[in-house]
């Protein structure tokens, strides 16, 4: 495929919380995000992606083509959860080939761990379990309650670590700005 037909992508946020960047094609509007260690790779991504929209001839004038007055201010970590841990245990579960259906409640569990919090789950780690255990049921799957607690520990461990590097980096960013406005 023609190199003339691929996205060209600018980035419209240098670093979203959990250490992803957000990219959006200068044609078509069409977004992606990526994680920030992969950028240096975005360019082969790229090449393996679809062609552009826009430039193959398809009608895609219900996106707005990135411009600096449309680009959006990266959200407040406070306001997006990319790493909680529901979306780690998701990611967890993925790698061994489980992933959420149409007709599963998996996204709407993800989702309420997230927003309840790495507390939360900690003290109702037991309830998670049993919310995997029903869904097993469902699909036919064997289920052991030990080794799954033992992953939706780690999928909070996970979080931890991602909420720690996040608050971290809000630090350094804060300091910066503290700095310059001396």
């Amino acid at each position: 495929m023609s190199e003339k037909m691929r996205c060209e992508y600018e980035e419209i946020t240098a670093r979203l919380p959990g250490q992803f960047a957000a990219f959006q094609c200068k044609h078509c509007g069409k977004k992606t995000t990526i994680p920030a260690a992969l950028k240096e790779k975005f360019d082969d991504i790229v090449a393996r992606m679809p062609p552009c929209e826009k430039l193959a001839g398809k009608n895609v004038s219900a996106r707005k083509p990135v411009t600096p007055q449309t680009a959006p201010a990266a959200p407040a970590i406070s306001t997006l959860n990319l790493a909680g841990p529901g979306t780690q245990l998701k990611r967890m579960l993925s790698k061994v080939g489980i992933k959420a259906t149409a007709n599963c409640s998996c996204n709407a569990r993800a989702r309420k761990m997230d927003e309840m919090g790495i507390e939360w789950c900690e003290e109702n780690i037991n309830e998670i379990v049993s919310w995997l255990k029903e869904e097993a049921g469902k699909r036919k799957l064997p289920f052991l309650s030990f080794p799954t607690k033992v992953l939706v520990q780690r999928a909070i461990k996970a979080a931890k670590r991602v909420r720690d590097a996040q608050v971290r980096e809000k630090k350094v960013v804060d300091n910066t700005e503290t700095n310059t406005n001396e």
